[in-house]
């Protein structure tokens, strides 16, 4: 029975170094995951949108968790929905409109994986919300709760237009996302 001890032993070790930690934790980037029945097209653009997102966010990039995808027929006027690494997209729709939806939705997903009390603080400031204000505010119409404004300042960083073109955004609100992309 003793003998069997450091074969074990070696083995959890030769598993360790094979498929990593117990937690789980390497190098690799973070990845996107679609539900059974996505699209493929929908999927192209989503591998495009958020190789442009991890592009655009080189400073992220460590923090980012995989996040799963599923395509929905009936959004209604929403285009997208994100909720703990889960994104709906709603199809069938522009091959634009999905992409900028893509994005604004990874631009949540940001937020969730690693943004801060001093990010959303210097991100409300410059939206010129006050100090203490709630950032998923259910109180305010969606269009001027600070997490939206920031999945949209978001959009504006990694280029092309926005999907809310009519949502107000400062650009000092863009630079603070564009400077915590970078560093």
């Amino acid at each position: 029975m003793i003998r069997w001890i450091p074969l074990a032993v070696l083995g959890l070790l030769i598993g360790f170094a094979v498929f990593g930690t117990a937690t789980g934790t390497d190098d690799s980037p973070p990845r996107v995951h679609y539900r059974d029945g996505t699209p493929g097209d929908v999927m192209a653009l989503g591998d495009s949108s958020f190789a442009d997102v991890l592009a655009a966010f080189p400073a992220q990039v460590g923090c980012l968790e995989d996040v799963t995808v599923a395509h929905n027929w009936d959004l209604g006027p929403e285009a997208g929905f994100y909720e703990n690494n889960y994104i709906e997209i709603e199809v069938p729709n522009t091959s634009a409109r999905i992409r900028r939806t893509y994005v604004h939705e990874f631009g949540h997903h940001l937020d969730f994986n690693c943004s801060d009390r001093e990010l959303r603080d210097a991100f409300v400031a410059a939206m010129g919300h006050g100090p203490g204000t709630n950032w998923h505010s259910e109180s305010w119409p969606w269009e001027r709760r600070p997490s939206e404004q920031f999945a949209e300042a978001v959009v504006s960083v990694v280029g092309g237009s926005r999907l809310h073109p009519d949502m107000q955004l400062t650009s000092e609100a863009v630079r603070v996302v564009e400077e915590w992309a970078r560093n």
